[in-house]
């Protein structure tokens, strides 16, 4: 990108090219008088280019003369090259410095396409198999788009279980025709990383140095230094930035409420993913959208998306129902099933029954590793590896005396609906403290709500676990010296 010294310096020449077009034009087939001196200086002073323009076109062009009296009383000659000359140095440049000044001041950045816009952004293509959730694409795309009436900038957040699909989810809005369009100076997709003391500072400082690389501020302005720059200094000069753009940031896989309060700062629309529902609880301004296990529908739309073949086998659909509708574990299984039907004959037959028997091992269906070309960015490898490791990042959000009530819901049968009461007794706690430690589980998404009514009859409030999340502390209970922190 260029300097917007250089593009006031380009427009410029580009002034001084379509005045003196002008003024030869003016000057041959218009009446010039002696009062314009300053067309007649700049029509002097263009001759000598004009003449070298004239010679460099083919001879068939420069033979057809026109003849006209200028305002000096002199007839001259003008020849049809030095016509076609003239109007294609106007339209050339027109064209050029619209498009460089554009670029320079940085009201479109780099892209050009939206291709471009997404590969800029690095934003995350669409997966093949991915299976459209339908209103909720429909409200977030909306939300996103529509400006709010007080002119602030649209907040939007997808919530949900680890592995429950929000990344996906997000990917199929951001690339949707009317989100690019909207968004046309520039979409910016981070993963935001585990909390630490200085992720915070470390995001706003990519946000800049990617924003920097798009945008100009202004002219005459150098913004590329970053170096004993804090958050809020980071966050004006980014601000800066986003004077009259129309900018979209996605951060995904939010987890500390520090990382929350520093974006919110900057005048852009913001779409965050977070596997932690308690972040958003004090900022209103964001509307929310939870990412709920996929119906066996479209569980299985998925799975044959990604498997055509495997809907003849037997057995298929009890591992599909196995998996609870969540797309990262019907993904993993998906992937597995086409590795094990590449081979052929009895071969392909043996590997698919030893995939079948370790799939019904709810240990061995937590430890299985999506392949990395699946997922869906590569920075989500590490916490996207496998559904167990998923799990864990919730979990490590817990005391140690919190991961040992949660680890002793395994008592509780495979979808069993629990009171409060309940809770309460296996936890051994009062209602109240019971009620506390729920919502706190619930906050991480490792435990759900279902509130129900009977008519006008509203029935206490159930807690329930997914059947993974079921699978998985059985395996930490099998494991507990690794999982479970020493005092």
């Amino acid at each position: 990108m260029c300097s917007p010294l250089q593009a006031v310096v380009f427009f410029c020449i580009y002034a001084i090219i379509l005045c003196s077009c002008i003024a030869v034009i003016w000057s041959h087939f218009g009446e010039v008088r002696a009062s314009d001196e300053l067309f007649i200086r700049i029509m002097d002073a263009a001759s000598p280019l004009y003449r070298r323009a004239v010679s460099l076109l083919p001879p068939y062009l420069q033979v057809v003369h026109l003849t006209s009296t200028g305002g000096n009383g002199h007839e001259q000659n003008f020849d049809m090259g030095g016509i076609v000359a003239i109007v294609a140095a106007g339209v050339i440049s027109s064209y050029l410095v619209l498009n460089f000044i554009s670029k320079a001041m940085g009201m479109r950045g780099k892209a050009a396409s939206m291709d471009q816009l997404r590969q800029i952004g690095n934003v995350p293509n669409v997966c093949k198999h991915y299976v459209h959730r339908g209103k909720a694409e429909d409200d977030i795309q909306e939300w996103l788009t529509d400006q709010p009436a007080d002119d602030s900038h649209p907040r939007v957040a997808i919530v949900g279980m680890a592995g429950i699909g929000k990344t996906a989810l997000g990917t199929s809005v951001i690339n949707s025709i009317k989100a690019l369009a909207h968004f046309w100076s520039g979409i910016f997709w981070l993963q935001s990383g585990a909390p630490g003391p200085d992720a915070v500072l470390a995001i706003i400082r990519e946000i800049h140095r990617r924003m920097t690389e798009m945008f100009v501020d202004g002219p005459f302005v150098a913004d590329r230094e970053q170096a004993g720059l804090g958050v809020d200094d980071l966050v004006t000069r980014i601000n800066n930035k986003l004077r009259r753009r129309s900018c979209l940031l996605v951060l995904d896989g939010v987890l500390d409420p520090k990382m929350l309060e520093s974006v919110l700062k900057l005048r852009c629309a913001l779409l965050v993913t977070s596997q932690v529902k308690g972040i958003f609880d004090n900022h209103v301004q964001f509307k929310r959208v939870e990412v709920l296990p996929l119906d066996f529908v479209s569980s299985r739309k998925l799975f044959l998306n990604l498997v055509p073949a495997a809907v003849q086998l037997k057995g298929v659909e009890e591992l599909l129902q196995s998996c609870g509708g969540h797309p990262l574990a019907l993904s993993i299984m998906g992937t597995l099933f086409q590795d094990a039907m590449r081979a052929e004959g009895a071969a392909s037959a043996a590997a698919i029954d030893d995939l079948m028997a370790e799939l019904r091992d709810p240990y061995c269906r937590l430890q299985m590793r999506i392949k990395s070309d699946v997922v869906l960015h590569s920075a989500d490898v590490e916490r996207h590896s496998n559904v167990s490791r998923c799990f864990d990042f919730a979990l490590d959000a817990l005391s140690w005396n919190e991961r040992k009530v949660y680890m002793s819901l395994e008592a509780l049968p495979i979808g069993f609906q629990s009171t409060i009461g309940e809770l309460g007794t296996v936890w051994n706690l009062q209602d109240d403290q019971a009620l506390q430690m729920a919502e706190k589980l619930e906050r991480h998404f490792l435990i759900q709500r279902e509130v129900c009514s009977e008519g006008s009859k509203t029935v206490p409030t159930l807690w329930v676990l997914h059947s993974l999340q079921h699978d998985y502390l059985k395996m930490l209970r099998v494991s507990a010296p690794q999982n479970v922190p020493q005092q």
